[in-house]
């Protein structure tokens, strides 16, 4: 039983899910470069805020835990 949000691929199960499997990822950038992948840390993900008044598709699950977010 999955809904589908219809936004990016996300779905939402109404029923607890056990994950098949779990790997880590210990190395983000060279797991991240062959697939060419743009890896970049912020400080603060307040200025990426404006992205929401704009036309381009975002999602920002959570962003309301970031801090200085509101």
């Amino acid at each position: 039983m999955v809904r589908e949000l219809n936004d990016a691929g996300m779905r939402v199960s109404r029923v607890p899910v056990t994950p098949m499997t779990c790997t880590k990822l210990s190395d983000l950038p060279a797991t991240f470069a062959p697939r060419d992948v743009d890896l970049r840390m912020v400080d603060s993900l307040t200025p990426l805020r404006e992205l929401w008044d704009t036309s381009l598709h975002t999602s920002g699950i959570r962003l309301r835990n970031a801090t200085g977010w509101y």
